[in-house]
């Protein structure tokens, strides 16, 4: 006998791009099913390690001449996830850095990147 279907919750705020229905969602109106809690976990994380890069590379005038003290760590994925478990957004054992790598380090620079363009875009739009 087929399964109920699960009741999503409704999204924040919903509209139509191109004709693309696009959800925004957040915490508290995430979307059930296998392995969802998962993905919000990694948002997070992914989340909270953009804002220590953009804090350290990036100003409102675009990235900065000087680097964070630990040094570029952002150059690779081994040197992003040492950095990331130096400041506590390693697993809770501390062993384990292969999502680090692998997941939250390309997520990061692929995001990190944009923002950079973004600033880039809007200092030459509006150079004041």
């Amino acid at each position: 006998m087929p399964r109920k279907k699960t009741e999503q919750p409704e999204p924040l705020d919903s509209f139509i791009v191109s004709g693309t229905i696009v959800e925004v969602r957040d915490e508290s109106c995430w979307e059930v099913g296998r392995g969802m809690h998962n993905n919000l976990s990694k948002e997070q994380r992914i989340d909270a390690a953009l804002e220590l890069v953009v804090d350290d590379y990036l100003t409102r005038e675009g990235r900065k001449n000087k680097l964070p003290r630990s040094g570029d760590y952002m150059r690779n994925a081994s040197e992003f996830a040492r950095e990331m478990e130096r400041r506590g957004l390693g697993t809770l054992d501390g062993c384990d850095d292969a999502s680090l790598r692998k997941s939250i380090y390309p997520e990061v620079k692929k995001r990190f990147e944009a923002f950079e363009r973004a600033v880039d875009a809007k200092n030459k739009s509006d150079p004041n």
